[in-house]
């Protein structure tokens, strides 16, 4: 258990309410009332300042460029201060009131937490999903969105194709969503929000939130990602091999078998493996050369006047003869 000061610290300062109900926000900001005084409890820090803002002709003096003319001072300061990288001046901007909503109980920072940027790529925009999740950002005015636009592109967030709809991840929110499923953790400690929110607005599952795990990805070339759906579906049912894949990673691989399409065995594609079902072909042994005996060499002559040992042996039979017929 951690100790009571890092407790007291989680509750004033660490707590993500995006998920909090109007009683559960009351009984949290009760307790953040019972320990005020309490040094590990600082007061609660307001969002952060950024240099520029939507009420007035910044945007418009960024889009128009250096010197942004026009623009206020603090804006002025922050654009000439990002220059430096592409896309970094959007970072001048906090999200614009048509997408708070989808950052309400997160804390906002600068630099943002993954949380948030997460949150940008995924929760923010990408209207027309079914079933819809993330914040509709339709009603934003254009300089709005081109501040958004410029956001995603700094933050690197896929823009086009199906990973757009792909908020999870496989080392932060995969062992979570398996936690829960297993009924020995909450999917509401999932890391990234926008996760949770595309797993609950399908149904639970985290099939469609989520691309193919590492041990499959290479199988899904550019040419199956980008013949349309049918191919990636059979690919899904019938194409891969997850000899090398974690339980977590088979886990969600079964999971879009069961959910794609209708499922594998419903559109008439039952799940098959690629894996090779023959046995590794074995090398024989290798072999020693055999040993071979060194040739017999025969004894020395025996010296003039000795006897070698055959001979000594050929008399010693004779005279054993000789005593015998004797005898």
């Amino acid at each position: 258990m951690a100790s009571q000061d890092t407790i007291v610290n989680m509750i004033c300062t660490g707590l993500r309410t995006s998920l909090c109900d109007a009683m559960s926000m009351n009984i949290i900001n009760e307790k953040k009332a019972f320990f005020a005084g309490n040094p590990n409890c600082p007061a609660p820090s307001g969002p952060p300042s950024f240099g520029c803002g939507f009420d007035n002709a910044d945007v418009a003096s960024w889009q128009a460029g250096s010197p942004y003319t026009g623009a206020s001072d603090t804006c002025v300061a922050c654009l000439t201060t990002a220059e430096s990288e592409a896309n970094r001046q959007s970072t001048c901007w906090g999200p614009p009131a048509c997408a708070q909503p989808a950052f309400a109980g997160m804390a906002l920072s600068m630099p943002p937490s993954s949380d948030v940027r997460n949150m940008i790529c995924y929760g923010v925009g990408n209207a027309g999903r079914d079933p819809a999740w993330g914040e509709d950002t339709t009603d934003c005015d254009a300089e709005a969105q081109a501040v958004i636009d410029s956001k995603k592109a700094f933050f690197g967030c896929p823009t086009t194709g199906l990973a757009v709809n792909f908020p999870c991840t496989f080392d932060a929110d995969v062992p979570v969503y398996a936690a829960a499923k297993a009924g020995t953790g909450s999917m509401m400690a999932m890391p990234n929000l926008a996760c949770y929110q595309c797993i609950t607005a399908n149904n639970n599952n985290i099939a469609p939130c989520i691309g193919p795990p590492a041990c499959v990805a290479a199988t899904f070339t550019a040419e199956i990602m980008g013949g349309g759906m049918p191919g990636i579906i059979d690919t899904i049912c019938t194409g891969l091999c997850t000899d090398t894949c974690s339980d977590n990673d088979n886990m969600v691989i079964a999971e879009k078998q069961a959910l794609m399409g209708g499922g594998c065995d419903a559109r008439g594609t039952p799940v098959a493996s690629t894996c090779s079902t023959e046995p590794a072909a074995t090398e024989p042994a290798a072999t020693e050369p055999a040993a071979t005996e060194p040739a017999a060499t025969a004894p020395p002559a025996p010296a003039s006047g000795a006897f070698a040992p055959s001979a000594l042996l050929t008399l010693f039979a004779a005279t054993v003869a000789a005593a015998l017929l004797s005898f």
